[in-house]
């Protein structure tokens, strides 16, 4: 296992890859060589295709569709482009283009490779796979990080539906691969793809059909997203600031370590936040639910942190907030701190789903807050509650016998106290 990544079976990188291009957050797959990186990713791209009801049109090998997608914007936009490209046979000035000369005008303007122009074409939407990203010079590495960072190449800005997946076998595997830099692996999310038992892959040869698997990974995420809440805010999960507050020497990972070890994933405020992104509005009630977590912050802040955080979300599970609101008095000393600084993702989701309960949370914060807690916690978590709701937070506060903890809390809370 390279350091410090989260493992992955085929099965769940193909969800993963569909669900990480519609959050639109690049993926970085690693593993040996021969493991099924390039076929996953292939099956993946198809199952996006069908549900964005697009044909699915490979890049490679097809000269008369690459001139029609620059040249049709109606097939363009019924297609799904799929480009594979092995980046250890290109150049870095096939990313920025050819510089061609204006006489007329004394200046050189850049033409770029067909590829990278049709993906920044009005109602472009694809895939564009980066194999091999691992064997690339350090030039075409550097070029590819301005294509990932930009979401462009050159001159050329990607439309909003094209995504950027890569792959690339390990170091320790011998194959004369190279470390990513920090800087670029921390764009990336990660996942590690282990190869399938003798089992399970006796069971994958029975039958080798693309188009079956794509129809069932389709059919899966749309099943998932049915159950995702819309999030109406921008800010970071709840869950992951209920963490933050239970584990905050997990928020940055020393640089010193990252070169040490050559981890892709590693902790970093851009890597939370993008752990942010993927888990926000996905439940987390079940144990399936909670893995499906795991997978997503692992693969941007990596295996060690991930793995806390899920051990976090499994013990909140413990706490049955109705009888904790009834009896604060029974439950509350059983509380450790990891319980307490759960409190700030799940009253807030309680109070969603029963308005009518601020009463009794406001007087559980202020039994919590006696006991010893910290009132940042508590302060976090009022703070959540109204952030989704302030109008009816607002309305209902004066109509709670227990507003006056509002005055214990903090400034922002008091003028509501009054």
């Amino acid at each position: 296992m390279a350091t410090n990544l989260v493992e992955v079976s085929h099965d769940e990188l193909a969800r993963e890859i569909v669900e990480f291009y519609f959050d639109k957050e690049p993926l970085m797959v690693w593993g040996q060589p021969g493991c099924g990186k390039s076929e996953t990713s292939l099956v993946a791209s198809m199952a996006i295709a069908k549900i964005k009801g697009r044909n699915f049109v490979p890049w490679v090998s097809n000269r008369e569709n690459q001139e029609k997608l620059f040249d049709d914007e109606g097939f363009r936009e019924a297609s799904f482009i799929y480009n594979d490209m092995r980046l250890s046979q290109k150049d870095s000035v096939e990313f920025s283009g050819i510089p061609d000369l204006d006489r007329s005008r004394g200046f050189a303007a850049w033409r770029p490779q067909l590829a990278y122009a049709v993906l920044g074409k009005k109602g472009a939407a694809g895939m564009l796979f980066y194999d091999e990203i691992t064997k690339s010079s350090e030039a075409v590495r550097k070029a590819a990080y301005q294509t990932i960072n930009d979401r462009g190449a050159g001159e050329i800005k990607f439309a909003d539906e094209v995504s950027v997946l890569a792959a690339g076998n390990r170091v320790e595997d011998g194959c004369g691969d190279y470390a990513l830099d920090p800087a670029l692996a921390n764009r990336f999310c990660h996942f590690e793809l282990t190869p399938p038992d003798p089992e399970a892959w006796l069971k994958y040869a029975m039958s080798v059909d693309y188009q079956a698997r794509a129809e069932e990974l389709a059919a899966a995420y749309k099943r998932n997203e049915a159950t995702r809440e819309k999030v109406q805010h921008m800010g970071v999960d709840e869950r992951i600031r209920a963490f933050m507050f239970h584990k905050p020497d997990l928020h940055t990972d020393k640089m010193e370590h990252v070169k040490k070890t050559k981890a892709p994933a590693w902790a970093s405020p851009r890597s939370w936040f993008k752990a942010s992104r993927l888990i926000a509005g996905r439940p987390s009630e079940t144990e399936a639910e909670i893995s499906s977590l795991y997978r997503k912050v692992g693969s941007a802040v990596g295996d060690g942190a991930a793995s806390m955080f899920r051990a976090f979300l499994v013990t909140a599970r413990k706490i049955n907030i109705e009888e904790l609101l009834a009896n604060p008095a029974r439950v509350v000393p059983g509380l450790n701190s990891e319980l307490a600084c759960s409190l700030i993702y799940s009253l807030p989701a309680f109070y969603k789903k029963k308005k009518k309960s601020l009463n009794d949370i406001l007087g559980l914060i202020n039994f919590v807050g006696d006991s010893g807690f910290t009132m940042d916690i508590m302060t976090e978590t009022l703070h959540l509650i109204r952030r989704d709701n302030k109008a009816d937070f607002d309305a209902r506060i004066n109509q709670c016998p227990n507003k006056s903890v509002l005055l214990k809390i903090a400034p922002m809370f008091k003028e509501l106290a009054n």
